[in-house]
């Protein structure tokens, strides 16, 4: 088995976009470990983008730790494709006034691939908005879990938090588990969390079928 190893800090005071893309040689079986570290200093922007596209047979295991300064903005962009084993942590500590965080995720597997993607939200100062959308397309055998946390500190008044899971199975044998919580300290909070997991929907199938369009290309469509 090939292994992989990469470590990364980066100190950010301006503004940065960055794109990170894992892929693997086909048919071979490696592991890759990565840990990233950000720090966005005062009125910085920051957009991370990451693609994880290896190969079936392929380990894969990230963490992404963030921490952001008054009226900080990142936002992460990421996309699980590929992968045997996958895990990903993502903690963001909102440390300063006005700091604002967004998490958008997706993952589509299939045969019996299998993706964790942990994150965390730390509200740890007042007047900070953050907004968390996952979403999972498993088929076959294939399975994931959520795990999303948002805290909020005691000091954190006036947090505005949502926090968004979305789960399709596209076969009776795909598995997921979504995981969202909330712990809140503070009383002056708007804080929201949902998650949804189901099929395709047959009635919508059904429809489209009625208008000539084929099963599969109707469940394409939908997902």
């Amino acid at each position: 088995m090939d292994t992989g190893w990469s470590v990364s800090t980066c100190l950010i005071g301006g503004s940065g976009q960055s794109s990170w893309r894992h892929t693997g040689l086909a048919g071979g079986v490696h592991w890759a470990n990565s840990v990233t570290e950000i720090v966005a200093g005062e009125d910085s922007r920051i957009n991370v983008n990451r693609l994880q596209h290896e190969t079936p047979e392929s380990f894969h295991v990230s963490t992404l730790q963030v921490t952001l300064a008054r009226n900080a903005n990142f936002v992460s962009q990421s996309a699980t494709l590929g992968g045997r084993v996958t895990r990903n942590d993502l903690n963001c500590v909102l440390a300063g006034d006005h700091a604002e965080a967004t998490l958008n995720g997706l993952v589509i597997l299939g045969g019996e691939q299998h993706c964790d993607n942990h994150t965390l939200l730390d509200h740890a100062a007042p007047n900070c908005p953050s907004h968390e959308l996952y979403k999972h397309v498993l088929s076959d055998k294939s399975s994931g879990v959520f795990k999303g946390k948002i805290l909020v500190r005691q000091i954190a008044q006036k947090t505005d938090s949502k926090q968004t899971s979305k789960s399709l199975l596209l076969s009776d044998d795909a598995v997921m588990n979504s995981q969202p919580a909330l712990e809140i300290y503070a009383d002056d909070v708007k804080c929201t969390h949902g998650s949804t997991t189901g099929p395709v929907d047959e009635d919508m199938v059904f429809y489209l079928r009625a208008r000539g369009v084929g099963v599969e290309a109707a469940r394409h469509l939908l997902t």
